[in-house]
């Protein structure tokens, strides 16, 4: 399990993994995703130049090397590379210009890979990122599909918005009190505490009573959406959503 502490410190930064077995690869995904981060499995063809706050990669792999080879940007995202010290020397000419951590083994063990990982976050935050406040709107996005998440993460990020992301209504709660997002969208259908209990702490913290709020449910029952509207929420979304359909309703919330 991990700590609390670890938890608050990556709950909504964004991962990718890269390179290692089938198995491995959702092995890593469960660890990181267990502080309430959000990890995705990445394709070979896929962009690491996508929004993620770092890349977990396998260095002994060759599709690996052929795509450090490959980054038009090699100083972004920052890698957290795993690898023997051998395979690691060799690869050194290909990490000469990125922001690297090493974990110098083939194995890893959980309490390792996350201080690893914080390690890395920490190091690249700039000074100035604790005195400049962020000009892009922040949206705080509550849905324990990955698939979703990852979805609406795309999609608002290309529309200038800050995303961040929670898995489930007691993270996104927390996260919302530290983040302070300008809107939130909360899917109904979550385990454990759902949309509408979320709502309902919503309203009654005085920390987030103001924050505008989008329901996000899979189906048109009228009740559900009156009961959201009688919760606090501003306007709600429907299941299978159209990507222009999000960003409209963002930014009309915004003003």
């Amino acid at each position: 399990m991990t700590s609390k502490t670890l938890a608050w410190a990556l709950a909504g930064k964004r991962f990718g993994v890269f390179g290692f077995g089938a198995q491995e690869e959702i092995d890593i995904q469960k660890v990181v995703e267990s502080t309430g981060a959000f990890c995705q499995i990445l394709a070979p063809d896929e962009d690491w130049s996508a929004s993620f706050d770092a890349v977990i990669i396998k260095i002994d792999a060759g599709e690996t090397r052929n795509r450090l080879r490959e980054r038009a940007t090699p100083q972004k995202p920052p890698l957290l590379v795993i690898g023997s010290p051998q395979t690691m020397a060799g690869a050194m000419p290909l990490l000469e210009k990125t922001q690297c951590e090493f974990v110098l083994n083939d194995e890893w063990s959980e309490k390792d890979l996350i201080l690893r990982i914080l390690r890395l976050t920490w190091r690249m935050r700039r000074p100035e990122e604790a005195t400049t406040p962020r000009k892009r709107p922040k949206v705080l996005i509550l849905d324990d599909d990955s698939s979703i998440l990852s979805l609406l993460d795309v999609v608002l990020t290309k529309a200038g918005f800050d995303c961040h992301l929670a898995r489930n209504g007691d993270t996104g709660f927390d996260m919302a009190i530290e983040v302070k997002p300008d809107v939130m969208i909360i899917d109904v259908n979550m385990p454990h505490r759902n949309g509408f209990e979320v709502l309902r702490m919503l309203s009654q913290s005085p920390e987030t009573a103001t924050i505008r709020t989008v329901m996000l449910t899979a189906c048109r029952e009228e009740a559900d959406i009156l009961r959201g509207f009688g919760l606090g929420a501003k306007d709600y979304l429907t299941k299978p959503f159209n990507p222009d359909e999000v960003t409209a309703v963002v930014k009309s919330l915004l003003g």
